[in-house]
């Protein structure tokens, strides 16, 4: 047996051993990172679904972002005369904490009632931040809540979309 084995690793079959070695830790590095296989001991977590998890809460993450910060020339268009953009970025910047913990504590959800209290929270916020005139109005309330509404939906579609396993891209009709 010792000599089979010592004449395999003297002889050029050493290439195909490493060679088989090597595509057997690619394709193990592949299926662990779809999430095919788990591996769990006491001390190591591979191929857990945190890492699908992490993904979500980043894409949600970025498109808050991407959504609140493109808010900002719809505020200032509301009041062109006072070039308070400093102010605005603030307040986007507050709502934007607001919404990154909605995200980090995953309760998202389109229930009436919760997207309801979040309008409530949104709008609460904002004059907490002492608004001008402009900001006070029926109106401007509505867009508030159009917009939470909005982006709740956004949030929620991302989920959907990421926890879907093996989906890549899903493309939506307007």
């Amino acid at each position: 047996m010792w000599e089979t084995i010592g004449s395999v690793l003297n002889g050029t079959n050493v290439m195909v051993i490493l060679g088989f070695i090597i595509i057997a830790l690619v394709l193990l590095a592949i299926l662990i990172k779809h999430g095919y296989i788990r591996i769990q001991t006491k001390a190591l977590k591979i191929g857990d679904a945190s890492e699908i998890e992490r993904t979500i809460v980043q894409q949600q993450i970025d498109q808050a972002h991407l959504y609140i910060m493109a808010l900002e020339n719809k505020i200032l268009k509301l009041q062109p005369d006072t070039g308070d953009s400093y102010f605005a970025k603030w307040a986007l910047e507050r709502v934007f904490d607001e919404v990154v913990q909605w995200i980090t504590f995953n309760n998202i959800s389109n229930d009436n009632a919760y997207v309801h209290v979040k309008q409530m929270k949104m709008c609460s916020l904002v004059y907490s931040l002492n608004p001008g005139d402009a900001f006070k109005t029926p109106e401007f309330r509505k867009r508030v809540d159009n917009w939470v509404a909005e982006l709740i939906s956004m949030l929620i579609d991302i989920r959907k979309l990421y926890s879907k396993k093996g989906v890549q891209h899903e493309f939506k009709e307007d």
